[in-house]
């Protein structure tokens, strides 16, 4: 589950490059486009896509 704390500062980096580390192993990276209570929005660099991730598969993030 993530961290009320991750989950905050993903809400308001509209935006901002993030790398994130799932609870799986995968990491992505790209520009924050939306967030709500359960989804991350990414514009995926690598893939030039589109990516949405569940909140609670995300270990880890780090915010550029």
């Amino acid at each position: 589950m993530v961290s009320e704390l991750i989950r905050e500062s993903l809400k308001i980096s509209i935006g901002k490059n993030v790398l994130v580390f799932l609870s799986n192993g995968f990491r992505f990276e790209g520009k924050v486009l939306a967030c709500d209570d359960e989804f991350l929005q990414i514009f995926d660099l690598k893939r030039n896509a589109e990516k949405f991730i569940r909140l609670t598969e995300i270990q880890e993030c780090e915010l550029k």
